[in-house]
């Protein structure tokens, strides 16, 4: 059962799917819990759109999110690339912190592997589009520290990412810039002469 009220959905699985690729699920359906008496694992808080992913995940390896290649519009504008784009990489954020929940480590890494597809994919635009603040918000919240897609999304920012990506957005995670901000000081340490600082001029204030 996942979700609550009238949102809440129920999912008949098989269980040795669920129980060889989730070690939360394999936990839950064994010893003396009561989901391993009533065959039964109740996720209240968790959404069963995203649910439905991981489900078609599991049955046929496939993440749905993700359209096959070359589909699509293929005279798609700027605005309609950037939504499409940031619904896409919402979801797969999300599909990782529910991984991350059901201790899913073959579910982790294919959707690490789809985000890495979908941040450096040309668009119709010819533009590549990288994870907004929502996305990078959804994994820092969902995630614990050394998380491996923390780590991407960070050398994502760090190779990628421009003055005006920061400026544009204001909402991004505490963490996140913290841990951007060390590995770009780390990456400028093998570049010397980026600031000429012992001209001061260029600090002092005119009359």
């Amino acid at each position: 059962m996942v979700g609550k009220g009238e949102k809440q959905q129920k999912y008949i699985v098989h269980e040795q799917l669920l129980t060889t690729r989730s070690l939360f699920f394999k936990k839950a359906m064994s010893g003396d819990w009561i989901e391993a008496k009533e065959r039964i694992v109740k996720l209240p808080e968790d959404d069963s759109s995203v649910f439905n992913i991981y489900i078609d995940l599991l049955y046929t390896n496939k993440i749905t999110v993700i359209p096959d290649s070359g589909s699509g519009d293929a005279t798609g504008g700027q605005e309609q690339n950037i939504f499409a784009c940031l619904k896409e990489q919402n979801s797969l954020a999300s599909l990782y912190v529910l991984a991350e929940k059901l201790q899913d480590i073959d579910a982790k890494n294919k959707t690490l592997a789809a985000m890495v597809a979908s941040a450096f994919e040309k668009r119709s635009d010819g533009v590549m589009y990288s994870p907004g603040p929502d996305t990078i918000r959804t994994i820092y919240e969902g995630t614990p520290p050394g998380c491996l897609l923390r780590k991407l999304l960070v050398d994502i920012y760090t190779s990628k990412a421009t003055d005006q990506w920061i400026e544009k957005c204001k909402d991004w995670p505490d963490e996140f810039m913290r841990e951007l901000l060390i590995s770009v000081l780390k990456k400028r340490e093998r570049v010397s002469g980026l600031v000429d600082i012992t001209d001061l001029t260029a600090y002092m204030e005119s009359r």
